[in-house]
């Protein structure tokens, strides 16, 4: 329950897509041998964890915001796909999980900024047909939406609005 827990919140953090993420959590609790139903709202997971023996059942809820990082998706995504066919132990795949959530980002907050500023430009002048007046307008923009998207993930109150 730990592991599924564990990844759960590893794939929110790092953006994963989350018409998977249900999909993920159920196939790992079936090769886990594990009894759960969950439901995913934004930046919200709810795993319910079932016992048939008792009638019971034991709620969880994790409350994450995300961030793409897709170094960090693709090792985590390695992980469940190592549990899910016996390559490696759940207790190893969890201490993997632990250091790649607590590791430092891929890129810098100046480096994304920038970055979505550059992604805002081309895609006006390549999308859009828009002039180079139009790209420059186009990337102080950008750089704000990616500002605003780091910052929400510190605010629960700025999360609510910026979703």
């Amino acid at each position: 329950q730990e592991f599924i827990l564990k990844l759960a919140r590893a794939m929110m953090m790092f953006g994963g897509p989350t018409h998977r993420l249900q999909a993920q959590l159920q196939s790992t609790a079936r090769v886990l041998e594990i009894s759960l139903s969950c439901m995913y709202l934004p930046d919200t997971m709810l795993v319910s964890f079932d016992d048939e023996i008792t009638s019971t059942s034991s709620v969880k809820l994790i409350k994450q915001g995300s961030v793409l990082d897709l170094t960090k998706l693709q090792e985590a995504y390695k992980l469940y796909w190592k549990v899910i066919h016996d390559d490696i132990s759940v207790a190893d795949a969890s201490a993997a999980l632990d250091d790649l959530m607590r590791s430092r980002p891929t890129y810098s907050a100046a480096q994304l900024v920038f970055f979505g500023g550059m992604a805002s430009a081309s895609i006006c002048s390549v999308s859009f047909k828009g002039s180079f007046i139009d790209c420059l307008a186009a990337f102080p923009l950008g750089a704000l939406l990616v500002t605003v998207q780091l910052l929400s993930v510190r605010n629960e109150l700025y999360s609510n609005v910026f979703e």
